[in-house]
């Protein structure tokens, strides 16, 4: 269970409110929208498959792909994973902030990943991030890009959340939210990763898909 000044945080107290939640979230993706009609206040309905369908045309029930959800918040992102890092033990250096190379080669390659496309969203404030990724020879290749996106709208939120992995940042609210997502609709654990800690050359999970209902989490994301 994560940490918080030396205090466990138990599980059995809120176990119970995680699965309320996910069965929310499963009603939530029930009502698919695909651009039909009218919402509230007269606004027209969008379709959440824009981005994907952009993305892959005809082929977009078969893809496989990842998606790497890279967020800055006008800097705002660093503090907050250094002070989830205290707790978590996550690594910030290189990790979930920088979207390093090596980063999101460690998660994809044991996921067979790598030779399939891979999209950025990004909010653009971090340059490095896409210029690292472009420049690699084994993810640029693959890499296609969505920058600029200060927020994420329907279309691609559920492009995040039907991706086959989803490596996002857990200083951002969003990539909080598509992690929770992609528990309740039952993505194996190791295709959504927010918290990871370097080791020497490795990196390695530290907090199991449950962690994006711990309650001192969820506090992180108000």
């Amino acid at each position: 269970p994560l940490q918080e000044g030396g205090a466990n945080v138990g599980v059995n107290h809120w176990t119970e409110t995680m699965y309320v939640h996910a069965a929310f979230l499963q009603r939530l993706f029930l009502r698919y929208n695909q651009g039909y009609g009218y919402v509230h206040n007269g606004l027209r309905a969008a379709d959440v498959c824009t981005t994907l369908n952009m993305f892959f045309r005809e082929r977009a029930s078969e893809a496989k792909y990842t998606v790497i959800h890279s967020r800055y918040l006008d800097g705002n992102a660093e503090w907050r994973l250094e002070k989830m890092a205290k707790t978590t033990k996550i690594t910030v250096e290189g990790g979930a902030l920088y979207m390093s190379p090596g980063y999101v080669k460690a998660i994809l390659r044991p996921l067979g990943m790598l030779e399939h496309p891979i999209i950025l969203l990004s909010d653009g404030q971090l340059p490095s991030v896409e210029r690292g990724l472009l420049n690699d020879p084994i993810i640029g290749p693959n890499l296609m890009v969505l920058s600029h996106k200060d927020s994420l709208d329907g279309a691609d939120v559920a492009l995040a959340v039907l991706a086959d992995v989803f490596i996002g940042n857990p200083a951002s609210i969003t990539s909080g939210f598509v992690a929770r997502s992609r528990y309740a609709l039952g993505y194996p654990e190791k295709s959504t990763q927010l918290f990871r800690r370097k080791r020497i050359h490795r990196w390695y999970s530290v907090c199991n898909e449950e962690c994006v209902f711990n309650p001192w989490m969820l506090g992180q994301w108000v």
